[in-house]
């Protein structure tokens, strides 16, 4: 039978043992949850190509063609850069609505209709966007396009 001392002593080596097992578990749990350091989002797609350089070079444009792409592109942009602040705007507002503990169902009822309204605006502009560089193209390119 051990005496007190040698008892204590025991349970001491034993609560470190369970310290030091348990710092290298939550260091190996680390270690695979993190990883190395993984290239950002950026640095992955760094090789890719410009859309409209991909187009050009898929449907061979010409010149001319370039430029009513590349004047289409501009029109588009500008159209939606006027849309997506006020939709960011609405849909911050609606998640503050429907977070807040005094919610009244119609006030985000009538968000979501005009977040639903701003959306189905953003497709319709891409939707015109899409179809004018549609008949930009040649009948063969066309094929290529819709490809």
């Amino acid at each position: 039978m051990m005496n007190l001392k040698t008892q204590s002593n025991l349970v001491y080596w034993l609560i470190g043992g369970l310290v030091v097992i348990n710092i290298l578990c939550l260091a190996i749990i680390w270690t695979l949850i993190l990883g190395p350091a993984s290239p950002s989002y950026r640095d992955h797609h760094h090789d890719r190509k410009d859309p409209m350089v991909m187009l050009q070079e898929e449907l061979n444009l010409t010149p001319e063609q370039v430029k009513r792409f590349e004047a289409e592109r501009k029109n588009y942009f500008d159209q939606i850069d006027s849309l997506i602040p006020d939709l960011n705007k609405l849909r911050a507002e609606l998640i503050e609505k429907l977070t807040s503990s005094e919610s009244d169902s119609v006030e985000p009822d009538e968000l979501i209709k005009k977040v639903g309204g701003l959306e189905a605006n953003l497709e319709e502009i891409r939707l015109h966007h899409f179809k004018n560089l549609y008949y930009i193209c040649t009948k063969e390119q066309q094929i290529k396009f819709t490809g």
